[in-house]
């Protein structure tokens, strides 16, 4: 058999007893005798970066108004000062998705 093929074991070895935690009780999976730090929390995740808030502003705009997205992308790519691959992305979330809906 390969290492890969092996059937894992769960629980203690046969033979040998579970290994003993403080006070004679068995110990659990991660727990050595020290407190975990708190959890810290989360910080709030912020809006949606340039690119996908023009993307998302061209499908409303679409949707909601009739415009078209082809001379409203490139107002929204001026208005944010998106250039590059950022543009790029932009353009690629906005016409696929138009181009996905049909």
């Amino acid at each position: 058999m390969t290492r890969d093929s092996r059937p894992r074991r769960s629980g203690p070895r046969e033979g040998r007893p579970a290994r003993q935690g403080r006070g004679g009780q068995p110990r659990r999976r991660g727990e050595h005798g020290r407190q975990r730090p708190p959890r810290q929390q989360s910080r709030p995740t912020p809006g949606p970066d340039p690119a996908r808030r023009a993307a998302l502003e061209t499908l409303q705009a679409v949707t909601e108004r009739d415009a078209y997205a082809n001379l409203e992308l490139p107002r929204l790519l001026r208005e944010y000062e998106i250039g590059g691959r950022d543009a790029a992305l932009a353009t690629e979330l906005s016409y696929g998705t138009l181009r996905f809906r049909g």
